[in-house]
């Protein structure tokens, strides 16, 4: 699941890359990102020793499942990266115009499948937790270095 997450999570950083030339990639850069995100967390839920980790792409609920250790090692780490002001400007336009984690997750819980369906106008598009994939790699990597992709 790790090396899955971190693959979908680099893939994610060449398409923000490329979002200043090309905006037309901004909406599948954040699918991508959504779901590095849910395989990342994914990861985490099943090192912590659960072994039935939901079919679920709802970031919120999976976060849920986090032991609340490893929840604090991330708010702490998330909460130092959205006091860089550039971080702030870019969550202004948040559902909840907050930037805490569990915020942030609940705005984005079904980012992969409104990305997805993103010609349908139905769906609210909100996708707040772009640095979030880098963070959880970081975590992981910290709690079982021998995952780090050669």
């Amino acid at each position: 699941i790790f090396l899955n997450g971190h693959n979908f999570g680099e893939a994610a950083k060449v398409l923000f890359a490329a979002t200043p030339q090309d905006p037309s990639v901004i909406a599948p850069a954040c699918a991508v990102a959504a779901l590095a995100t849910e395989l990342l967390l994914k990861s985490l839920i099943a090192y912590e020793g659960v072994y039935n980790v939901p079919r679920s792409h709802d970031l919120d609920r999976l976060y849920g499942l986090i032991d609340p250790a490893t929840k604090d090692k991330l708010e702490t780490q998330w909460d130092e990266l959205m006091a860089l002001p550039e971080m702030a400007l870019r969550l202004k336009d948040s559902p909840s115009h907050q930037m805490e984690l569990g915020a942030c997750l609940a705005d984005s819980r079904n980012a992969f499948d409104n990305y997805r369906f993103i010609y349908d106008p139905s769906r609210h598009v909100t996708f707040t937790v772009g640095s979030l994939p880098h963070l959880l790699r970081h975590i992981i990597l910290s709690m079982h270095p021998d995952w780090r992709p050669s």
